[in-house]
């Protein structure tokens, strides 16, 4: 018994050698082409950003949209060279570029503490105008003392003269 062949006709080609919906691009190619262009760029972005770590004078080179260990990196170089006020500007934009990342709350941690000054401004501040709070907090606490002092004695008189 012989195989049966099954005609599985190709379309035939057009006069400009192209099969298929004729000549150009088609929509869904053309979208799948820029796609792959959008995925290449930001690759490359990425690993740029990631470069930074190995070679530092990349950082500027980063797009602004991949720049979140760039930032990171720069943050570290000014604080290596004790220049404070970039290295709190540096921390801040990588908080802003990585918010969720813990690395840049640290960094930001770190650098706000190498630039004392103006963080024991900050919290000094704070406390002061916390002060006031504080004073009326206790005047409650006194005088819920005085007033359970004043409920358990006259209680305990009491329970003195029926003895």
């Amino acid at each position: 018994m012989a195989p049966t062949i099954i005609n599985t006709a190709k379309p035939r080609p057009t006069p400009d050698g192209l099969r298929g919906d004729g000549p150009g691009l088609s929509a869904a190619r053309l979208f799948g082409l820029l796609l792959a262009f959008a995925f290449v760029v930001a690759a490359i972005g990425s690993a740029a950003d990631r470069m930074v770590a190995t070679h530092p004078d990349w950082d500027r080179r980063v797009p602004s949209l991949f720049a979140d260990n760039a930032w990171r990196y720069r943050a570290y170089a000014a604080m290596t060279s004790h220049d404070a006020a970039k290295a709190v500007a540096a921390a801040r934009a990588a908080v802003r570029t990585g918010p969720i990342d813990p690395a840049s709350s640290d960094l930001l941690g770190t650098a706000l503490l190498t630039a004392p000054w103006p963080t024991l401004l900050a919290i000094t501040a704070l406390y002061l105008l916390l002060i006031p709070f504080s004073f009326a907090s206790y005047a409650r606490v006194r005088q819920r003392r005085a007033t359970a002092l004043g409920r358990g004695s006259a209680a305990g008189s009491e329970r003195a003269g029926e003895a």
